[in-house]
Formats: C-alpha cells, structure tokens, sequence
C-alpha cells in the first residue's frame, strides 16, 4: 500500500468526514516521507483514538490532516489516558482540574498552548 494511503486510511473522520486529501496528496508527493515517518504517524493516529474512546471529557479535536502535516504533530508527545484518580492524571497546568492528554495537558489547555 502507498504511504499516502496508508495515512489516509489511518487518519480518523471528522464531524464524519474526512477533508483535504488533495491537499495532503500534493504534502506528500512534495516531501515523499520514509516509510518509517509514515510508521509513526500511523501509530501516532491509533494511540490518539484510543484516548479519544476513553476520554469522555476530551473535547479537543484533531485538526484537519493537512494542518496535522504542517505542524508535524506525529512528533508531539502523546500519552495515554489512564483512569482518573491518581495526581498523574491530572493536567500540568496550575488550577486546571482536567485529565492530561498530550504533553501533560488537557485538550483546552493544550489548545491554548499550540495558539488555536
């Protein structure tokens, strides 16, 4: 299977769509990424969904693929959601109650952090 498709297929709908395939073909055909950047998008994609599943108050949503592409988000740090209750699991931000998502943050914090 291409690259291409195989991020494609891995990249959840949104709002039960998917947009922007064109733009994200022409991204890859430009910078035609290695098998193993590929590898990690791909798993990036699949951990983030299964934290997506298990957090019910996790209300930041992924950004369209092509924005997904320019800010290379496979290579931010994403850890997984455990149940609530231990100090872990709480966001690293100073007064914010919420569960951490990535990077230690919960979803509006790390919306805040990243400027949208």
């Amino acid at each position: 299977m291409k690259e291409f498709d195989r991020f494609w297929q891995a990249y959840p709908k949104r709002n039960g769509k998917k947009v922007g395939k064109n733009e994200c073909g022409v991204w890859f055909a430009k910078f035609k990424p290695p098998t193993d950047m590929v590898d990690r998008m791909v798993s990036w994609l699949e951990i983030d969904s299964r934290n997506r599943v298990k957090s019910k108050d996790f209300y930041a949503s992924l950004p369209d693929p092509i924005r997904f592409l320019k800010r290379v988000m496979w290579e931010d740090d994403i850890e997984p959601i455990r149940a609530a209750g231990s100090v872990s699991d709480i966001c690293k931000t100073e007064g914010c109650p919420n569960k951490w998502v990535s990077n230690g943050l919960c979803g509006e914090c790390l919306k805040i952090e990243r400027g949208y």
